[in-house]
């Protein structure tokens, strides 16, 4: 099922169809996001919401350095929708935390489950994060009740700051980054070059790294130019000390140009899959990647 998508009008396009969201033609758009956010909220008390799992791999050794959780929402009536379909409801703050929060204990939980059984435990775990939630008074309170209830380390996570044009601003201020920092959490800049933050926030951001918009992989690596301004831009990363992911690596080909490109990680369909269970991320990778499932994963 394609996904659920307001257009610029207040419209809801889907499933190959467009109708009218809850509001009248003015101020429609306002309407139809306040119904989203209050249907994503219902959505989260009656537990329509779940996770899957996307692994992370550095390039030139096919090695997994992370694991990403992807929110999914299983509507009863549209089935399973992606955060594409409903991204508008995050532009309210009370939502885009009880979401944050839910996505993390979940991720908690799964680390938890894991460990019980004595299975493969993924190094690093990312999340997303609006940039509202940066500024929630109660954040490194709530993180560390959650990890401390659930036993896992904080400094596994990554967060992963949703780009909007207040994300530059917020990552650049000590006031916000550095109480994740002091508890071992790397944050990284999601979607980068895709609108916000211009490349100038490089230099003052107190980030960890980005992950680089799936736009860039376009064209390569046949296309000159694209070649010319990605391998540009990972030797500025490299130069800064920045970690890098590459998203949406789709071809052999690509993947094979960029394991040439420097310590590099990639995402993306080629890599793997989304899974429902984190076991399931490993049990899809090459044997010599599970040679060790505690060691550098």
């Amino acid at each position: 099922m394609k996904n659920l998508e307001i257009q610029g009008n207040g419209m809801v396009q889907g499933a190959g169809n467009i109708f009218l969201v809850d509001g009248s033609r003015a101020g429609i758009r306002e309407a139809g996001i306040r119904a989203i956010v209050k249907r994503v909220h219902e959505g989260l008390i009656s537990e329509q919401f779940g996770l899957v799992f996307q692994p992370i791999w550095r390039a030139k050794n096919a090695s997994v350095t992370s694991v990403e959780c992807l929110l999914r929402w299983h509507h009863p009536t549209y089935g399973v929708l992606l955060p594409g379909a409903f991204r508008h409801a995050f532009s309210d703050e009370a939502l885009a935390r009880e979401t944050f929060y839910f996505v993390f204990e979940s991720a908690c939980k799964e680390l938890a489950f894991l460990e019980e059984r004595n299975q493969i435990i993924p190094t690093h775990i990312a999340v997303n994060m609006e940039p509202s939630v940066l500024v929630d008074e109660r954040l490194i309170e709530r993180i560390t009740a959650i990890t401390g209830h659930y036993h896992v380390e904080p400094s596994r996570f990554d967060f992963e700051i949703v780009e909007t044009d207040d994300a530059s601003t917020l990552l650049s201020l000590r006031e916000f980054t550095d109480p994740l920092k002091g508890l071992g959490i790397r944050l990284m800049c999601d979607d980068f070059g895709s609108a916000y933050p211009p490349f100038s926030a490089l230099s003052s951001m107190r980030i960890d790294g980005i992950k680089l918009d799936k736009s860039f992989l376009r064209g390569i690596p046949t296309g000159e130019r694209s070649c010319i301004v990605l391998e540009a831009l990972l030797d500025l990363c490299a130069r800064l000390q920045l970690r890098v992911v590459v998203e949406g690596v789709e071809t052999g080909a690509q993947l094979e140009w960029l394991t040439t490109r420097g310590d590099i990680e990639v995402q993306g369909f080629y890599i793997g899959r989304p899974q429902a269970q984190i076991g399931e991320v490993y049990a899809h990778l090459p044997r010599a990647v599970l040679s060790d499932k505690r060691a550098g994963y």
